[in-house]
């Protein structure tokens, strides 16, 4: 008898905690933190899932998820990653920045329209392959927060014929778009400077402090623009519109 549930709503899912459970379905499952392969092979899940932040004390924690967490999920349903913590903010740092993991959604059901929040720093290898039911993919860069795309990230996936790269995305690597339906591509490009904290060691590797003995703290600033690497469309055969928003990017191989 398949076990069927309404609603899983818990603030961690611990690693392989319903993995390989062929017969688990629950319409909705929230959470802040999933971690890795806690659902993989799920093949009757069904589930919306929306990933949960909090924040207490003005202090924010972004949910996470872990790698291979919803793999080979067939009957999974849409995935919302919940920002609306940062709805009174116009900017934010970087250090709020989140990864999809690779293969976290692989070979599910996902199914589209998906929203990549403008807090993602990092959608890595395979994180969305072979996903043949999202019917759109939307790239939010609301913050100027880079973001890249790793190899063979979407590859295979139906992610809709029209797709927008919006300004901060910075790297599209190798078959990250691989085999897919797109006929209308827009490449905005980006060109800004990104200010990175780090924190001062001698060359020992040992901290140095500041008077107040607290770590001293140099900041680097690094120039980002887009770059398009070897095969990040390959076999997009459906393409018939390409479209260059500036002169800030890069195309290799």
């Amino acid at each position: 008898t398949d076990e069927k549930y309404k609603e899983l709503f818990v603030d961690s899912i611990s690693g392989h905690a319903f993995d390989g459970d062929i017969l688990l379905h629950y319409d909705t499952i929230k959470s802040e933190n999933i971690a890795g392969y806690a659902f993989q092979y799920c093949r009757n899940l069904g589930s919306n899932i929306t990933i949960l932040g909090r924040k207490d004390n003005d202090v924010i924690t972004l949910g996470t998820i872990g790698e291979y967490s919803f793999y080979s999920c067939d009957q999974l349903g849409t995935v919302t990653f919940d920002i609306s913590l940062f709805n009174d903010y116009e900017t934010i740092p970087t250090s709020y920045g989140m990864s999809i993991p690779q293969y976290a959604f692989a070979k599910s059901g996902l199914t589209g329209p998906l929203v990549i929040p403008p807090n993602i720093n990092e959608i890595s290898q395979y994180a969305f392959s072979n996903c043949p039911n999202i019917n759109e993919l939307q790239i939010n860069r609301q913050y100027s927060i880079p973001l890249e795309i790793k190899t063979d990230a979407f590859r295979n996936s139906n992610i809709g014929k029209e797709l927008v790269i919006p300004k901060y995305v910075t790297s599209l690597e190798s078959r990250s778009f691989a085999n897919t339906p797109i006929e209308s591509l827009t490449i905005e490009g980006t060109t800004f400077t990104q200010t990175i904290e780090e924190p001062r060691t001698d060359t020992n590797g040992n901290p140095v402090l500041g008077p107040d003995g607290n770590q001293l703290i140099d900041y680097v600033y690094e120039d980002l623009t887009t770059t398009i690497n070897d095969d990040a469309f390959r076999d997009c055969s459906a393409l018939k519109t390409l479209v260059f928003g500036n002169d800030s990017i890069t195309i290799n191989g």
